[in-house]
């Protein structure tokens, strides 16, 4: 892993997650997206697909986690 993920094993995953799927961002309370300038809405739909299956998929194996 590559983000410094201030030491939350739950974004690490997201991280990683993010990088399996092509997808390069920092997370820490936040995923911080930052598409280039010129983007077509195709682009911007595959980036929300990654953040929502890699979420998705973190959420499901932290769940016992989250929940307190």
């Amino acid at each position: 892993m590559s983000a410094d993920n201030r030491g939350n094993k739950f974004t690490a995953r997201v991280t990683e997650l993010f990088e399996e799927r092509g997808f390069l961002s920092r997370v820490w309370a936040v995923a911080h997206v930052a598409p280039p300038l010129t983007v077509t809405k195709e682009q911007i739909d595959t980036i929300v697909t990654i953040i929502d299956e890699s979420l998705t998929i973190a959420e499901g194996e932290f769940a016992a986690d989250i929940a307190g």
